[in-house]
C-alpha cells in the first residue's frame, strides 16, 4: 500500500483529496499526512483528518521530514511557482512525486526538477488530466484528418 502525503486542502488540493479518498476506500493508498499553511481556515476538516490518523504539518518541509519512512509518496496541488521547489526538496527527502500541471514556470525549472529526480532515484508524476479526455480525443482527429487546416 502506498503512503501518501497532500500538500494543501483546499482550491485545486481539494480535487486532490477527493480522488485519493476514493482510493483509499479501495485499500490501495492511505493518507498519512498533509501540510496545511492557513489551518485557521480548515478547523473542522484538520480536526477529522486528525481523528483519522492524519499527520497535520505547517509546512511541507516540516511534512518531509517527519514522515521519512512512513510516506511514500506526495502529491502537489499548489501555485504553479511553488512546483519546482517542492519537487526538489520532496525528492531529495526520499518521495515520488504528482505534480500537478503545468510542471513549472520555466523550462531552467523543469530541468532542475528532471536532474533531482534523476539523482535519487524517485518518480515525478505530472497529471494533466485533459490529455484523455473525449473533447481532447475528438480534437486530435479532426486535426489528424486535416479537418482544421495545416498545423
Amino acid at each position: 500500500m502506498v503512503r501518501i502525503g497532500i500538500i494543501g486542502i483546499g482550491g485545486f488540493a481539494f480535487n486532490h483529496w477527493q480522488a485519493l479518498e476514493e482510493v483509499q476506500r479501495s485499500g490501495a493508498c492511505e493518507i498519512v499526512a498533509t501540510a496545511v499553511i492557513d489551518p485557521e481556515n480548515h478547523t473542522a476538516r484538520l480536526e477529522e483528518l486528525r481523528g483519522r490518523g492524519v499527520a497535520v504539518f505547517g509546512s511541507a518541509a516540516e511534512m518531509f521530514d517527519a514522515m521519512r519512512g512512513r510516506m511514500d509518496a506526495v502529491t502537489i496541488p499548489t501555485p504553479i511557482h511553488t512546483h519546482a521547489k517542492l519537487t526538489i526538496d520532496a525528492v531529495h527527502s526520499g518521495y515520488h512525486v504528482f505534480l500537478e500541471k503545468p510542471p513549472a514556470a520555466t523550462v531552467q525549472d523543469v530541468d532542475e526538477m528532471i536532474a533531482a529526480c534523476r539523482q535519487t532515484g524517485r518518480i515525478r508524476a505530472v497529471g494533466f488530466q485533459e490529455l484523455f479526455s473525449s473533447s481532447i480525443a475528438l480534437l486530435k482527429l479532426r486535426i489528424a484528418e486535416g479537418a482544421l487546416g495545416t498545423v
